[in-house]
């Protein structure tokens, strides 16, 4: 029972560390139009939901300083990241934000739980 108790503290500590930086990322970069992170309890993930730079601010290297900013960020947290890359209006394809997001490290997961 006293383990429950302390993965389920370690938990909200975590969830409440990732909402703490993500508030710190919006004040940091104002450029930001959205950004979206949540701790995923169910796999021990950091969630990345959203993404969104102020279309006039874009190409100007903030979309990079924020990514490097959460990697650093999980990679201190020990929490594996977990992002699915949508397009969003502005004619950004999918293929386009794979390879954004590649720049980081990231891999197209073909496990059982593929994303895209």
């Amino acid at each position: 029972m006293k383990l429950k108790k302390l993965l389920e503290q370690q938990g909200v500590d975590i969830e409440n560390k990732v909402a703490t930086f993500e508030r710190t990322l919006q004040s940091l970069y104002p450029e930001i139009d959205r950004v979206g992170l949540y701790y995923d309890r169910n796999n021990g993930s950091l969630f990345l939901s959203d993404l969104y730079i102020k279309s006039e601010h874009r190409g100007q290297g903030v979309g990079t300083k924020v990514m490097n900013s959460m990697v650093q960020f999980a990679d201190t947290s020990k929490l594996p990241v977990v992002l699915i890359p949508e397009p969003d209006d502005d004619n950004m394809s999918s293929a386009d934000l794979i390879n954004f997001y590649k720049k980081f490290g990231f891999v197209v997961n073909r496990g059982k739980q593929k994303d895209y």
